[in-house]
């Protein structure tokens, strides 16, 4: 969903000694790589036995933290004055999860970006669901945060299907050039060109390669 980063490794830390609480942390190395170790205590008693109950809405959750915290602090003068005035309004909601102005913000990214990625996983029903439950929970912004990232989700995959499409028809138009050239080069030393590229019947072939290659590498982005 935060698209391919190759220097980013991750692994999970199950904790007995944190309860039942989650932590979504990240190591930065030496050598400018990230380590995402995400530390689950995600614990319940059965029968008198410990159990980690997490499930891979708890997993995204964490991981989603060490992008999601940057852009918060990033931005943080920009958003200050409206997270202060949510926090009026859920302060006491907050306050009894442990959280501040500035990590009510982080987890408020943090939740609206798992449920995008939910949907973006074929989990509309889950989704409907948690987003429900977050705004019950005092993350009053989550539903519109959604809407908003899902709009530029949009945009974004429009953007880039147009740039591949453009890409694609200069490489058609550059190969149109090169064809032409060599044409002129045989002609010049009165030899006969191979005709085998922009035919009738291979220019609307090549034109449907190229938008199959665009259309790929948007699926794929």
């Amino acid at each position: 969903y935060y698209g391919k980063n190759d220097k980013l490794s991750s692994r999970i830390i199950l904790s007995f000694m944190v309860g039942n609480h989650n932590y979504g942390l990240s190591l930065k190395r030496g050598d400018g790589t990230f380590l995402l170790t995400p530390v689950l205590g995600a614990l319940a008693q059965h029968s008198g036995s410990v159990n980690f109950y997490g499930d891979m809405n708890l997993i995204v959750h964490e991981f989603s933290h060490p992008y999601c915290n940057p852009l918060i602090d990033a931005h943080w003068t920009s958003i200050e004055n409206k997270a202060n005035e949510i926090y009026e309004k859920v302060g006491s909601i907050m306050a009894s999860n442990a959280y501040g102005i500035v990590s009510m913000m982080y987890e408020t990214l943090v939740r609206a970006s798992t449920i995008r990625y939910m949907m973006s996983h074929n989990m509309e029903d889950l989704a409907e669901q948690t987003t429900t439950n977050e705004v019950m929970g005092g993350f009053i912004m989550v539903r519109k945060l959604v809407e908003t990232l899902e709009k530029f989700e949009d945009c974004m995959n429009e953007m880039l299907l147009h740039l591949l499409f453009k890409g694609s028809m200069l490489v058609f138009g550059l190969l149109g050039r090169v064809c032409s050239a060599f044409r002129g080069f045989c002609r010049r030393h009165k030899k006969r060109a191979p005709n085998l590229f922009f035919t009738p019947s291979w220019t609307p072939c090549f034109l449907l390669f190229c938008l199959a290659v665009s259309v790929l590498g948007l699926c794929g982005a």
